[in-house]
This record gives C-alpha cells, sequence and structure tokens, in this order.
C-alpha cells in the first residue's frame, strides 16, 4: 500500500516521520496518518516528496518500477509519463464505456427479438389449432356423407 511505500522510503533515508515531515511541511500527525494507510496523501504532497527526495512516483503509486530515480531520468519525465499513462487510462475507459453501452444496446435488442419469437411462436400455435380445427370439421363432413 502507499502507506507502506512511503515508510520504506523514509526508512531507506534514515529520516524519522517528525524529520520527514518538518523538510516537506506537513505535520508529523497528518505524515503518520499517511504512513499507517488511514488517509491518503494529495497529489501536490506526492508530487513534493518525489520530486525532493528523487522517489519514482510510479513505483510510489503502483509499487512497480524502481524506488528511486536514476540519473539518467528526471522527475519530470516521470511526471509525462505518469500523465500519458493517465490519458491512455482515460481513453481505455471511454472505450469500455462505449463497449458497455453497445452491449446493453444488443442485449436491449435481443430481449425485443425474444419477445416477437414469442408472440410468433404464439400464433404459430394457434394457426395449428385451428388447423386442426379445420381438418376435424373435414373428417365429420366426411363421416356424414
Amino acid at each position: 500500500m502507499l502507506g507502506d511505500r512511503l515508510r520504506q522510503v523514509r526508512k531507506r533515508l534514515k529520516l524519522t516521520q517528525s524529520e520527514l515531515s518538518d523538510k516537506i511541511s506537513v505535520s508529523q500527525g497528518t505524515y503518520n496518518r499517511y504512513e499507517n494507510n488511514v488517509i491518503e496523501p494529495n497529489m501536490q504532497f506526492l508530487h513534493i516528496f518525489c520530486h525532493d527526495y528523487n522517489v519514482n512516483l510510479n513505483w510510489l503509486i503502483t509499487g512497480q518500477g524502481e524506488i528511486f530515480l536514476d540519473n539518467n531520468q528526471d522527475y519530470n519525465s516521470v511526471l509525462n509519463n505518469q500523465e500519458s499513462s493517465n490519458k491512455q487510462i482515460k481513453e481505455l475507459q471511454k472505450q469500455v464505456n462505449s463497449l458497455k453501452k453497445n452491449i446493453q444496446n444488443i442485449d436491449a435488442e435481443y430481449n425485443q427479438e425474444k419477445k416477437q419469437n414469442h408472440l410468433l411462436n404464439n400464433q404459430i400455435i394457434q394457426l395449428m389449432k385451428d388447423l386442426l380445427e379445420c381438418k376435424n370439421q373435414i373428417i365429420n363432413l366426411q363421416k356424414k356423407q
């Protein structure tokens, strides 16, 4: 969880909660609640934390990748990658919503066709009953002759 990763970074930096919270202008109590997963830090805090301590924002949020940025990678490139990923996620969400809508439309059409088939089946049954009644009448007339 995010709080566990915050704690992991702080310990690797060999800082106390009090020292770290002072350096990033957050109360020690608030920072403690972040680490204990009581509350989620806002994005402003995360950006400052990552920038000040060269932490990989992707790792901090997802747990994937390296904890610290290497010397060839700067914080802005991580932010740009994060923004690009967010755009891709939004686009995929739009596609998912569109697919859900298409599925709902197809389901509605299927239900309409199902009702239509039920009506047609009932009509066929009635026609078969009528046909049988006609045959019986013919047989009865033939018997009378």
